[in-house]
């Protein structure tokens, strides 16, 4: 379903100053990299970390998904990621996607604003870490950076 130069990765880890932190796919395209990190839909995300791994990790986007274990859902998963990215996706693939995803996510993603940072679905959410947007993940950098605790400023 992806574009024929976009290449995968599998199971990764990031260094972080949190330790090795899990990054379940990576894409490639030229030189940007887009990370997706799914947990099971009972777990909450941990933003600080996520930010961790966005910059350690180099990549472009972090996208988190909460999803069950069905196929229902990593297809809804993949017809998000084809709405932000549909360069990455060759044209069987956009086809291939819109013809199988939920009705709820289609309907979701058309409602959606464009480059929208949470999409959510019947599985869960989709939110996005956005390099190129300071607001999607400095403050939560700094956070994890700190150890969680607040520091007082100085001149």
């Amino acid at each position: 379903m992806l574009e024929a130069t976009v290449t995968v990765e599998e199971a990764c880890w990031v260094a972080t100053p949190d330790g090795e932190l899990p990054v379940d796919i990576v894409l490639h395209k030229g030189g940007k990299r887009i990370a997706v990190c799914c947990r099971p839909a009972n777990i909450e995300s941990n933003s600080d970390q996520d930010a961790l791994m966005l910059v350690y990790g180099g990549f472009d986007v972090l996208y988190r998904c909460s999803v069950d274990a069905s196929s229902e859902a990593m297809l809804d998963v993949a017809y998000a990621l084809m709405q932000a990215h549909p360069v990455w996706f060759s044209a069987f693939g956009r086809l291939s996607l819109g013809r199988r995803a939920s009705a709820f996510m289609v309907g979701a993603a058309l409602s959606a604003k464009d480059k929208q940072r949470r999409l959510c679905g019947p599985f869960g959410a989709i939110e996005a870490l956005r390099l190129h947007v300071a607001s999607d993940w400095v403050n939560a950098f700094e956070r994890a950076l700190r150890g969680g605790g607040r520091m007082s400023l100085s001149a």
